[in-house]
């Protein structure tokens, strides 16, 4: 039976601290989407913090605000903290984040989450049998204060897309990769331009072991972006995909349709761009030109800030929708969340 455990910590020791894991879908809420983030309204008006608080309406018809964020930013307008939980003022948290730029193409977020914390995602933690008992371990160590501590580093491409996310435990070793759009590397890659009368396609072909994957992206004589198609070739059952899309500009050079359709040439979507003078105000996503339902809507104000989203799920019925209102200085002051127009959350937002 010491045999038996002995092993058991060994394999246990060594899973735990010798272990990376390469996951498909490990992404940290708010925290991944926020590790370059810039606020060009933050910067414009001087500020360096801002506090966002969740409202409910009282019997009174009072709203009831608990602070439930906290975000400051540096004096360029990049986030370099971010705090967030149920009722901050209460102490109740769920992490704590700070941010840093590396370098143009790698930047860092180095995470504290409380023991408690509802937001600690269940792939940071393991099973296992200690003494025929079940244990859950987490692969991450705690700080003196108990706080499971995790440092993500984000790795963008030339291109400035996300290539990968590393995380690293409080000793620094390496526990998981994660590959936003996988990956695989191509066997073989290349790149070919065609030259015609009316427009040039540049053509990339990258070849992997199960598929071949070719992009090909059309430009008109001015240099316009008109047309995107990309093939996938299977080899196993010789199935090919197609999805094409076609860019229609105005007379001012702005696109204002964009239409995606698949090798069937069926339509997968339609996006329609709506201008005032050269000012965005408004985009739709559709799926189906037949009926009067929008997949997604946008409205914009004449500064370019969104004040209403909305969008159908064809599958459950269901609208979501957000409004956003913001003061003379463009800073937003409020924002509602509404289900079949019935409404479920008011948030509302202080600076400093």
């Amino acid at each position: 039976m010491k045999k038996l455990f002995l092993f058991t910590c060994i394999i246990l020791y060594y899973t735990i601290c010798f272990s990376q894991r390469v996951v498909n879908n490990l992404t940290l809420f708010d925290i991944d989407d926020s590790y370059n983030e810039i606020d060009s309204v933050v910067l414009k008006n001087n500020l360096f913090a801002v506090n966002a608080y969740r409202c409910n309406k009282g019997e009174d018809s009072k709203d009831s605000c608990v602070l439930y964020s906290k975000k400051t930013y540096d004096k360029s307008g990049r986030l370099i903290e971010l705090t967030k939980g149920d009722n901050l003022t209460q102490n109740n948290v769920d992490y704590i984040v700070s941010f840093k730029k590396l370098s143009d193409l790698l930047f860092e977020a180095s995470v504290k989450y409380p023991p408690d914390s509802k937001m600690i995602p269940d792939d940071f933690y393991i099973d296992t049998v200690i003494k025929r008992t079940p244990k859950r371990v987490c692969l991450y160590k705690s700080d003196k204060n108990k706080y499971i501590y995790v440092r993500s580093v984000y790795t963008l491409d030339s291109n400035g897309s996300l290539k990968d996310i590393k995380r690293y435990d409080l000793d620094n070793k390496l526990v998981h990769v994660y590959y936003p759009f996988g990956d695989r590397k191509p066997k073989k890659e290349w790149s070919d331009v065609s030259v015609g009368k009316q427009d040039s396609t540049v053509i990339h072909h990258s070849i992997y072991d199960e598929n071949e994957f070719t992009s090909y992206n059309v430009y008109s004589k001015k240099g316009k972006f008109i047309e995107a198609r990309s093939v996938n070739n299977t080899f196993s059952n010789g199935y090919s995909s197609v999805i094409r899309k076609i860019i229609i500009y105005d007379s001012e050079g702005q696109p204002i349709i964009r239409t995606t359709v698949d090798e069937n040439n069926q339509l997968v979507s339609e996006e329609r761009f709506y201008y005032n003078g050269n000012v965005l105000v408004k985009y739709t996503e559709d799926d189906n030109v037949n009926d009067s339902i929008l997949r997604e809507e946008k409205i914009f104000n004449v500064a370019g800030q969104i004040v209403l989203y909305k969008s159908y799920n064809k599958y459950s019925g269901s609208i979501t929708m957000w409004k956003y209102y913001y003061d003379g200085k463009g800073l937003l002051k409020k924002d509602e969340y509404f289900l079949n127009e019935i409404p479920q959350l008011t948030r509302m937002y202080s600076y400093k």
